[in-house]
């Protein structure tokens, strides 16, 4: 298990992810979650109830419990950051303070992107940040034993956080879209728990 870097600044981290974002990534500006197509506008509301759990788990007991290194390293003295896709992105808007400088998101091709470079701090050990990510795809796995049914359009929904190092989990849930409504097929089809 990594130690906790006591010379880690979170507010240089942070600052730094801004900078990146700023002037490396384009963005379009986010629409208002009604006016999302109607699938984007399901993933939405899909992401924005595990964004809304994950909050509330982040700051429980129960997280304290299960990973003692939360009294030592609290999240409120780190940088809370949301990896995502476009619904994930506006259900954010809509549930985390915009104006904080405690919280961020960014698409997940931008995540990588920031990781990539070579001055990037990564944080491997979490002591400037802690992440959550929820993103949609299609990219079924043909091993996957679904239930029995008639499906229209598969969806996979992939989501979870780390809290610190060697603390988080993360599945993968399936959902089928029938041009109206999205259905839960298979909720944790993978799952893991560290």
């Amino acid at each position: 298990m990594t130690t906790v870097n006591t010379d880690a600044d979170p507010s240089a981290w942070y600052r730094a992810l801004v900078e990146f974002v700023k002037n490396h990534c384009e963005r379009d500006p986010l629409l208002d979650g009604h006016m999302l197509d109607p699938l984007r506008d399901w993933q939405r509301r899909i992401t924005g109830g595990s964004l809304i759990s994950f909050l509330e788990y982040a700051t429980s007991d129960e997280a304290l419990e299960r990973y003692p290194i939360l009294a030592k390293d609290p999240i409120t003295e780190r940088i809370f950051v949301a990896i995502t896709d476009l619904p994930g992105a506006v259900a954010f808007n809509e549930i985390v303070d915009k104006h904080s400088d405690k919280a961020t998101w960014l698409y997940k091709e931008e995540w990588r992107a920031f990781l990539d470079r070579e001055d990037t701090d990564h944080d491997d050990d979490f002591a400037c940040h802690y992440e959550f990510w929820s993103v949609w795809h299609r990219a079924i796995d043909p091993r996957w034993e679904l239930p029995e049914g008639s499906y229209h359009q598969l969806w996979v929904h992939e989501e979870g956080f780390v809290l610190a190092d060697e603390a988080g989990r993360g599945s993968q849930n399936v959902w089928d879209w029938d041009g109206q409504v999205m259905t839960l097929v298979q909720q944790d089809i993978t799952r893991w728990v560290s």
